[in-house]
């Protein structure tokens, strides 16, 4: 049957858009099919629960399957977090599943890397080549030479490779997260929490956006919109305010009420230059920062120095007129803005996945977190959030292993353990190819690559195509190939996200836990397996203590077992103490009991496709203020030590750390202030800077290849087929 791109993009098209003719549907098996066969018809109609997966926004979706062919997306109505919405990514996913570019089985290096050429090997084939390089590597006592690169996702997976890295030895787990990392650290020095910083956007008065893009490539598209219709319409007497500040004038930026731009990584500086004037004017909340701040006066360190805190640093350093030199933006618009949002409480300030993505996001990040904490919007209705965790059954403790604890106790290959990324609470990946490419502080030997595409997603001088040349076994588990995959000795092909069983908790911005799982909605299309399921054969293979640590049979009883409880919690929708009028006018209408015994919960949970506890606690303090002296940090002995105590390693990054304070008194770091960030060139030969941004198709990097989203044009984009 002759088959064209062209034939592919208008029956996928067909059946995202409308129904499919039964001739149509039988052209598309036939395509995708290794037998090409035709199809039967007329076909049996079911629809199937899941998630997206194509962004990090955790939708709920329902899949409409003809004789287990699925040929239309749409939102989930009972789903939390889209309410039945869906965005022109998720809209594209059976675009992702029918791609005639999809890897099928697994392959072996058949040329040099980076050709890509390849041959065809069986599973076994795959993983015994995988456990023949990792067994010996770990006997010879180095597990700590298997580096794992994973992207954007959330859940059990996750613990899944933490828990196997545990038990193999090796404390290389290096995410490419970047948007999320400065936050990340921030929160955890600050209040002493892991996680994300959420915000409570529906219900503030006021953004002030430091280059987030909230009507773009946001954390979750869907919610966002939802979120600033609420805000901007859906309190009858209350409009809240958007201010955007933006290097460009983006799409939120022109649905903003004001757009504010700036110097190109000088946001910093400006969070600085609000705060002087918040704390100039007296707006700041007075009892907050009194009751539940610490490092806002001077203070003094575990040693029993005095010194210097928040105030004094912002008074002295960050006048609107000093601030307006650095950043560009008028000292009278730093002040009307300053004025506007501390009088327009509940406010909320943010930068991660904008201004956060420079060299000095953390101190950007730091700068602007402290807003929030200035106007008492830390933990508070309209302000910042911090859901909790999904209560799954806890995982039992690992048994001691000397091999494993040996290789656990080497430095990060990523440097988060180090100077050279001092204040980094998970990954640093900026550091990692140079650390592979000069061996130290120990060579990489197996770098495994998950939901990720580094040579795609990172810039070229950070030389990590290079760094996966120099790695002994590189393993990707890529459907696709892509520009990472191909610099590969093995591919062990995931499945698409509807062919595979994976939990999909809380995303970012909602603020109350969440539980969405994402099952399949057919079988698989090609010989590709979970790469939980691969995680499992290759324990197997590799033996005690990795079998031990990982002894599930497949992904389905894994997540049984950890989804057990949430059940057992006994809280949330599908709990009898919850006091929910949608889930009484459901169960009313469906005529359904509430589940008595796990299976039953189990079958609720993919019949609704989700699991959520709306309840939130607000000013929980003893929940979202864990530093060590129970408040909110703006300085204090943690940061002080990471940035005075940590080692150097002997091989500086090709990627410069980002810039420092050094006080001409005692020598120290310090981490208050603005940090101007680090360029690549010196001089005047490259006076310009490269503004890098996302629009909302490519957000997530994995669907750059999609044709739909290839063909959408917007004000950033007049060329299709360009990704």
């Amino acid at each position: 049957m002759e088959f064209t791109r062209r034939k592919f993009l208008a029956l996928t098209a067909a059946a995202a858009g409308v129904s499919l003719l039964p001739v149509e549907i039988g052209e598309l098996a036939a395509a995708v099919s290794e037998s090409e066969h035709q199809w039967p018809g007329p076909g049996v109609e079911t629809w199937v629960n899941s998630v997206c997966q194509l962004c990090p926004g955790g939708c709920g979706i329902r899949v409409r399957v003809l004789d287990g062919w699925p040929v239309k997306v749409r939102g989930n109505p009972d789903h939390p977090v889209n309410q039945g919405g869906l965005c022109p990514k998720g809209a594209s996913g059976l675009q992702a599943l029918y791609d005639p570019d999809r890897i099928r089985r697994p392959m072996k290096r058949a040329g040099g890397r980076g050709e890509n050429k390849w041959a065809e090997i069986s599973w076994d084939e795959a993983i015994g080549l995988v456990a023949e390089k990792l067994g010996p590597l770990r006997e010879s006592g180095h597990p700590e030479g298997l580096v794992v690169i994973g992207g954007q996702y959330r859940g059990l997976m996750r613990n899944l490779w933490d828990r196997f890295l545990a038990a193999y030895g090796s404390p290389n787990y290096v995410a490419t997260t970047l948007g999320c990392v400065a936050s990340d650290s921030v929160l955890h020095l600050t209040q002493g929490i892991a996680g994300h910083i959420g915000y409570d956007i529906d219900r503030t008065n006021y953004v002030l956006s430091f280059g987030v893009s909230l009507l773009e490539a946001s954390w979750s598209p869907v919610w966002q919109m939802r979120a600033q219709a609420e805000l901007r319409q859906g309190r009858p007497g209350r409009r809240g305010k958007i201010t955007q500040v933006d290097t460009r004038f983006s799409a939120t930026a022109a649905k903003a009420d004001t757009w504010v731009p700036i110097r190109s990584g000088t946001d910093g500086a400006l969070a600085l230059g609000i705060a002087h004037v918040i704390i100039k004017d007296g707006l700041y909340d007075e009892a907050f920062v009194r009751e539940h701040a610490y490092g806002f006066e001077d203070w003094t360190d575990r040693s029993g120095r005095s010194q210097e805190g928040f105030r004094e640093m912002v008074m002295r350093d960050y006048p609107p007129a000093v601030v307006e030199s650095l950043t560009g933006v008028p000292k009278l618009t730093v002040a009307r803005i300053a004025r506007e949002f501390a009088s327009a409480r509940p406010a909320i300030a943010m930068a991660d996945r904008g201004a956060a993505r420079y060299s000095n996001g953390v101190y950007t990040q730091w700068a602007v977190q402290c807003l929030n904490a200035l106007v008492g919007s830390v933990d508070r209705p309209g302000g910042t959030l911090f859901p909790s965790g999904v209560p799954f059954t806890p995982f039992e403790a690992l048994p001691r292993n000397e091999i494993a604890e040996r290789g656990r106790g080497r430095p990060r290959l990523d440097g988060v353990d180090s100077r050279d990324a001092p204040l980094a609470a998970s990954s640093a990946i900026q550091h990692l190819p140079q650390a592979i490419l000069s061996g130290e502080p120990y060579p990489a030997e197996a770098v495994f690559l998950y939901q990720t595409n580094p040579c795609f997603s990172l810039p070229r001088e950070v030389r990590m195509e290079e760094a996966l040349r120099k790695v002994p076994l590189v393993v990707s588990f890529s459907p696709f190939i892509d520009e990472s995959t191909r610099a590969a000795d093995l591919v062990l092909p995931d499945h698409t996200y509807l062919e595979r069983w994976q939990d999909d908790p809380t995303p970012r911005n909602v603020g109350f836990p969440v539980l969405g799982v994402r099952r399949p909605v057919r079988s698989p299309l090609y010989d590709t397996r979970a790469t939980s399921d691969v995680l499992f054969a290759l324990s197997e293979a590799l033996g005690d203590p990795v079998r031990k640590a990982l002894p599930w049979k497949d992904t389905e009883s894994f997540l049984k077992e950890r989804i057990r409880g949430v059940h057992e919690a006994g809280r949330g929708m599908m709990a009898a103490a919850v006091e929910s009028p949608w889930y009484e006018s459901f169960r009313k209408a469906e005529g359904t009991a509430l589940p008595a015994t796990f299976d039953e919960f189990w079958d609720a949970l993919l019949e609704r496709g989700a699991w959520w506890d709306p309840e939130y606690r607000f000013e929980d303090w003893g929940r979202t203020l864990k530093t060590p002296s129970g408040k909110f940090e703006f300085c204090s002995d943690t940061v002080r030590a990471a940035l005075t105590d940590s080692p150097r390693r002997p091989s500086a990054s090709a990627v410069p750390a980002s810039a420092e304070n050094t006080s001409a008194t005692d020598g120290e770091r310090k981490f208050q202030g603005f940090q101007p960030p680090v360029t690549m060139e010196e001089g005047t030969e490259y006076p310009l800077v490269l503004n890098v941004f996302r629009p909302t198709v490519f957000y997530g990097g994995r669907t750059a290849n999609m044709p739909y989203l290839l063909e959408i044009a917007g004000k950033n984009r007049q060329v299709g087929w360009e990704s």
